[in-house]
Order: structure tokens, then sequence, then C-alpha cells
């Protein structure tokens, strides 16, 4: 679908109005399996991390979800990273930041982008890094115990797992999270 954006919309139209009963097709899909409807509070297109972490972050308070994936399987390209998560100093000091600091967080961001650099968006990036990471472990149960050091940092602060690609274990949890809302057909 991702050649071809009217193949895709018309896709996004009959998953739209597959609805099985009387409720209003536009506002609700009905399960393959079960025929069950759902009346989404949210369309999510993408499984990579983004789209799954906004489904969860949904799920987990209480929202329906239907998730909308232009490939055969759930975590774009998100999947394929192997590198890890960039964070720094997490609030509880449960971590060690081998010195790390928010500033030194921010002006390798920063020399690292280059002319392209926006200043707004890696404020957000490096003052919300912690949590982002804090979720990853605790909500989803990712290991991320293994901190590198990768090229442009001054501190270790690459976040990893101790085992597989960074991307597989991350999207390989997150998916094992949204999916068990799957029986209570709060997902599709």
């Amino acid at each position: 679908y991702h050649t071809d954006a009217q193949k895709w919309l018309k896709f996004a139209k009959l998953l739209l109005t597959s609805s099985n009963d009387d409720t209003d097709a536009a506002d609700s899909v009905a399960s393959p399996q079960t025929g069950a409807v759902l009346q989404p509070d949210a369309i999510v297109v993408g499984s990579g991390l983004a789209g799954l972490a906004a489904s969860l972050n949904m799920l987990d308070r209480g929202g329906n979800v239907v998730i909308v994936e232009k490939e055969h399987r759930l975590g774009g390209n998100s999947n394929k990273a192997s590198s890890g998560i960039n964070a720094c100093c997490p609030p509880d000091n449960t971590t060690v930041t081998y010195g790390d600091f928010l500033e030194a967080f921010q002006n390798d961001t920063i020399r690292s982008a280059g002319t392209s650099a926006r200043p707004d968006l890696i404020q957000v990036l490096i003052s919300r890094s912690a949590d982002a990471v804090s979720f990853l472990q605790h909500r989803v149960g990712v290991d991320l115990s293994l901190m590198a050091q990768l090229g442009g940092h001054s501190y270790k602060r690459t976040h990893r797992p101790n085992n597989g690609m960074a991307g597989a274990e991350i999207i390989y949890g997150m998916q094992k999270a949204v999916k068990q809302y799957e029986k209570a057909g709060k997902v599709r």
C-alpha cells in the first residue's frame, strides 16, 4: 500500500465499513474473528514504536483503538533498530548515569543535528527521555539494562537490551502489551 495511496484509502474505508450490526459503520469496526463491533476512540496509523506507544497509552486509559498497518506484520522500521534508545538522567537515580547530565545530552544532540537542529524539539527529547525508557522498562517489561556510548555522545546514554537487537526486543514487548487488550475487544 505504500506505493498506492488510493489502494490504501480503499482498504481503510473497507475496514471502517465492515460493521455487521446497526451501529454507524463510519464510527465502528467489526472483528473478523468474532463479529463484535469496536467503536474506536482512535485509529492509529502505523505500528512502529510511536504507533504502539500511542495505542498502549490510550488502551491503558480505557480507550478503544484500531491500529492500521500497511505491512503484513507489526513493528515498522522500529523493529529493525539495532542501537538502543538514548536517554539521560532518570529522576529516581536507579540507573548509573556515568557522569552524564542533561546539558551534555542537549549539546551532543545539537552538535549532531548541525544546521538542522531544532532546539525546541531537542529540549522535549532530552527532558522526556528518561521517562520514555522508564515506560519501556516498567510498563512494557523491556530489558534496557546495558548502557553504551555511541558515536556523537560524550557519555554512555544508549540503553540497550542484554540480548538481541534493541528494536526487536522493544517492539516484541510493545506488541505483547497491546495484544493483552485483544481478548477484551479493546484493540483491533
